[in-house]
C-alpha cells in the first residue's frame, strides 16, 4: 500500500478527488434560493376569485366586527372575524375563519400555501354602520 501512496496514480486520484470537491461547493442550489412568490388578493363580501387554474377563493362573510373606531379611542382595539372558503375545480374543500388584528387567528394555509388576512376594510367609524357589502378584505398568498 505505501508503494501507491508515492505513485503518480495516488497523486492524480488525490487532485482529481480535490477538483471534485471544489467544484461541488461551487455549484449553487438554485431550489434553496427560490424567493417566495406572493400574491395579493382582494374579495369583496360574497366574491368568489381565482387564485390559480384550479384553485378560488370566496370571501363567504362576515362572522362579527368589533374594531375600535378610527374616530374614537378604546381601551381594547377590538377585532373582525371573516369567513372564506376554499374551492378546488370546482368542489368546495375547506372553510376556515380568519380574524384581523390577531396574529394568531389571521393565518391559515391553503394547499400548502400560506394566506394571511392582511387587511379587512373600510375601518369602522363611530357614525356610520358598515353594510355587509361595503366590506372589503386584503389577503396575501405566499407559496
Amino acid at each position: 500500500m505505501s508503494g501507491f501512496v508515492n505513485s503518480p496514480n495516488y497523486n492524480l486520484l488525490l487532485t482529481l478527488l480535490m477538483l471534485v470537491c471544489i467544484i461541488a461547493c461551487s455549484v449553487r442550489n438554485e431550489s434553496a434560493v427560490k424567493e417566495p412568490t406572493i400574491q395579493t388578493i382582494r374579495l369583496s363580501n360574497g366574491e368568489q376569485q381565482s387564485v390559480d387554474s384550479s384553485l378560488e377563493m370566496k370571501f363567504v362573510k362576515v362572522l362579527g366586527d368589533s374594531r375600535c373606531p378610527v374616530d374614537v379611542s378604546c381601551i381594547h382595539a377590538g377585532e373582525a372575524t371573516i369567513l372564506i372558503s376554499v374551492i378546488k375545480n370546482g368542489e368546495k374543500i375547506g372553510t376556515h375563519r380568519l380574524t384581523a388584528l390577531n396574529q394568531d387567528s389571521a393565518v391559515t394555509y391553503i394547499e400548502g400555501r400560506r394566506l394571511k388576512l392582511e387587511e379587512l376594510k373600510p375601518r369602522p367609524v363611530s357614525t356610520k354602520e358598515i353594510q355587509p357589502d361595503d366590506y372589503v378584505a386584503v389577503f396575501k398568498l405566499e407559496e
